[in-house]
């Protein structure tokens, strides 16, 4: 393995083992020895890639948003229709929360961002809300909703519930079950706002 390969799987296993600590402590009380104890990495290791902790949480927080855009993207374009548009991407990212600890980290880290990282605070309705929007415009224009649906309130309702739902299984420490309850959740949602 050349060493750049080998500085690049350094990376990622540093990052996979911050992802680990920060989907459990708070940002205020992890340490890097922690990350340090989740990794074979040396300290000098993760201290040549990540500056200080800091740097190592906005990494994670930075790869987790960019891992989630693109499952997003690629969600987007599956389905004939934008409620089959709308239950993959929902599906695909509750899956991936559930699924990826760097992904779920993020999360986690976005949640803290405004008050730890008011340098890449990231507002996850300000993320979400446009390409969610989007779809539940094209089912108005489509004719697909029932008469009298808000487009912006159903908006609200799907990222404040897959938010709601996030939060409330995550503190249950059923953070696994979050792709079978967001797709309940949806389906009862959408059978009440589609036609």
């Amino acid at each position: 393995m050349a060493q750049q390969d080998r500085s690049i799987a350094t990376r990622a296993s540093i990052l996979e083992a911050a992802a680990k600590v920060f989907s459990v402590l708070p940002y205020s009380e992890a340490k890097i020895s922690d990350v340090l104890y989740e990794t074979s990495a040396g300290k000098g290791a993760l201290y040549f890639h990540f500056k200080s902790k800091h740097n190592l949480a906005s990494a994670v927080l930075l790869e987790g948003q960019k891992q989630l855009q693109a499952a997003a993207m690629t969600a987007i374009d599956k389905g004939d229709t934008a409620r089959l548009r709308l239950e993959s991407l929902t599906s695909t990212i509750a899956s991936l929360i559930a699924d990826s600890v760097i992904v779920s980290a993020s999360f986690k880290l976005t949640m803290q961002a405004g008050k730890e990282f008011p340098d890449i605070a990231i507002d996850p309705y300000a993320v979400w809300q446009p390409m969610v929007r989007r779809l539940i415009d094209s089912a108005s224009s489509a004719n697909e909703l029932r008469n009298g649906v808000d487009v912006d309130e159903l908006t609200w309702i799907i990222i404040s519930m897959f938010m709601g739902s996030k939060e409330l299984l995550n503190y249950r420490g059923e953070l696994t079950k979050l792709q079978e309850r967001i797709e309940d959740a949806m389906s009862s949602l959408f059978g009440l706002a589609f036609k």
